[in-house]
């Protein structure tokens, strides 16, 4: 075959390229899918760049808490001068986890300040009335100094207000995705990153100076607007410098500098107690990466491709091959732009740049696969979330409670590379989503007074959800054609923020009926890793560029594909036909474009 290649008649270069069907990924390939140049962008730039995310997304669980314990604050002579429980039977008493205890939210209606031998026998004998607290509350500072919670009270009637301020962060990531998405598609993915960070910035550190409830609510809104898309661009960038066999792989890592990021919340929260000193230190990293990353992040090669600007992207290619230590074959590095032109032939420039994720809406197959892609996101960031806030509700000591619960996030990062290629992301999908499932439902089976089970039952789903968390962001970056790829994963994140707006109230539920959120959270992946069968696996496969690329890919799905989990042989036969024919496919190209350029010389003469 391939004598039969080197003999074939000189054709017109282009004609070459196209019929060797080049596309991105065989560009990186010659200049190195995963060379010393990407692993210096992804380990020093990129993944530095994620760790502040997770630091941000979840500060709130430690600034908005609810301490172990409160109580009405008591008028009584000399209250300073003695510990709480010494007026403890001043309070009315109530059952809790089992236990007569004091009241958190009721006292009686007597003049504590004037109190008399009389009223404290009237209170003994249960004749006085109870009321709402008249003076305030007074908190256990055994854990926290200070919170959101005990500056304003936000306990009994106001509890809710705590609840909220989780829906009003997570709410600002309806609004801020479509906006870094839009900006990120439309002017780069090094322009839209830096501009969410500076707003990040700026609303992060105003947090800590909120006046009020209200303004506190207001800042963290902006803040989360922001959230979804610094971890979602350097996550983006990071695969489409990367080539097919190495997405798996830098996905894990993006998701492991996440977690990362958030144990080092742990180890903040844990030394720094009072919440405006909290707000004000965990936003501090933003400004290194600002500092000290901005210069070395780089454009998308993939980006610059899909806006056709050639001289930009032939430079950063050339530049990638240098650092890998990839000679380029001078005929293709003479035809390197012409070739950079054939890869997106039949694209019209104009319409090109006016592509929105509503197209997709408007194609059979692609409507299909965003829709499902929204549900799947919806559900990992539900329940991923979920859990977090859920965990932390038992035992005494919320920070290692905290810590244990994204310590287990982990494990799951050191197979996933492993079980996304060797069964495909359908089937990983599938399968943690499923197992995730039972093991959430499964806890309505176990005692009310079996809390440590519950929260072993919680960790393990946590343990699935963070996998399937990990696989569906790699679906998602994987699925959108380039054009769209911004936009697509924001309007998973606009749509999953509804979710995490959700979450909060439903981890509420668990107040009364402690499995009850469990219970969600086990149905909501139940659905989801159904829904997850009927995508296409993308294993192996070119990252579509084009929204006819997108269209195409994973059409007319039969049943035996549907419900087979696992890459199917026919992504493995091209996945080792690509092994053999890579070496030969620079041959083909450049053996044409020497004829093209003798037959040239011939007739010029």
């Amino acid at each position: 075959m391939s004598s039969e290649k080197m003999e074939m008649k000189p054709l017109k270069t282009a004609e070459a390229r196209q019929s060797v069907k080049m596309d991105f990924d065989d560009i990186l390939q010659m200049i190195g899918p995963f060379g010393r140049y990407q692993k210096l962008v992804i380990f020093l730039v990129l993944l530095p760049a994620l760790l502040p995310d997770g630091i941000l997304v979840l500060n709130s669980v430690f600034m908005a808490a609810t301490p172990a314990d409160h109580w009405c604050k008591l008028p009584v002579p000399n209250h300073t001068d003695h510990d709480w429980h010494d007026f403890a039977d001043l309070l009315p008493k109530e059952m809790r986890d089992g236990h007569e205890r004091h009241s958190r939210c009721l006292m009686f209606d007597v003049d504590y300040r004037n109190l008399t031998d009389v009223d404290i026998r009237r209170i003994k004998n249960g004749t006085v009335p109870k009321v709402a607290c008249s003076y305030g509350f007074e908190f256990d500072q055994s854990v926290y100094e200070d919170t959101i919670v005990t500056e304003w009270e936000l306990v009994c009637g106001r509890d809710l207000q705590a609840t909220a301020s989780f829906t009003y962060f997570t709410l600002g990531g309806m609004f801020g995705p479509m906006l870094w998405g839009l900006l990120a598609d439309r002017f780069g993915r090094r322009f839209g990153f830096y501009a969410c960070v500076v707003f990040q910035s700026v609303f992060s550190v105003a947090t800590a100076f909120a006046p009020s409830y209200v303004w506190f609510s207001a800042f963290r809104f902006l803040v989360g607007m922001t959230t979804s898309a610094t971890y979602a661009l350097p996550l983006l960038l990071a695969i489409e410098l990367t080539g097919p066999k190495t997405r798996a792989m830098v996905s894990v890592l993006c998701s492991t500098s996440y977690t990362l990021g958030v144990i080092g919340l742990w180890a903040i929260a844990y030394f720094v107690r009072t919440w405006r000193t909290l707000s004000l230190v965990t936003s501090v990293p933003l400004a290194a990466i600002f500092i000290f990353l901005f210069p070395f992040f780089p454009e998308s090669p993939r980006w610059l491709l899909s806006q056709g600007q050639y001289e930009k992207l032939e430079v950063l290619l050339r530049r990638m091959a240098r650092i890998n230590q990839r000679e380029l074959d001078p005929e293709f590095s003479g035809d390197l732009p012409d070739i950079l032109m054939d890869i997106n032939r039949g694209v019209d420039m104009e319409k090109k740049n006016s592509h929105s994720i509503l197209e997709a809406f408007k194609m059979p197959n692609m409507r299909k696969k965003t829709i499902i892609l929204v549900i799947v996101n919806f559900c990992n960031k539900g329940v991923f979330m979920g859990l977090n806030y859920y965990a932390p509700g038992f035992g005494v000591d919320p920070h290692w409670n905290f810590l244990l619960a994204n310590i287990i996030e982990l494990p799951p990062y050191i197979f996933a590379e492993y079980l996304c290629d060797r069964i495909g992301r359908r089937g990983s999908l599938f399968l943690g989503m499923f197992v995730g499932a039972i093991a959430c439902l499964a806890s309505v089976a176990l005692p009310s007074s079996s809390m440590m089970m519950v929260l072993v039952f919680s960790l393990f789903g946590k343990f699935c959800i963070t996998f399937t968390y990990l696989v569906g962001e790699l679906m998602e970056e994987e699925m959108f054609p380039t054009v769209i790829r911004g936009e697509g994963q924001s309007l998973t994140s606009v749509v999953s923020a509804v979710a995490g707006c959700i979450t909060p109230f439903v981890v509420h539920l668990g107040h009364d009926y402690v499995v009850l959120p469990l219970l969600v959270f086990g149905g909501c992946c139940l659905l989801a890793a159904f829904l997850a069968l009927f995508l296409p696996e993308t294993a192996n496969q070119d990252l579509p560029q084009s929204m006819e690329d997108g269209e195409s890919f994973g059409k007319n799905m039969t049943w035996k594909e549907i419900l087979h989990l696992g890459i199917p042989p026919s992504n493995r036969d091209l996945l080792n036909a690509a092994k053999k024919e890579k070496g030969h496919l620079m041959t083909v190209v450049t053996t044409c474009a020497k004829s093209d350029i003798k037959s040239e010389k011939k007739n010029s003469f």
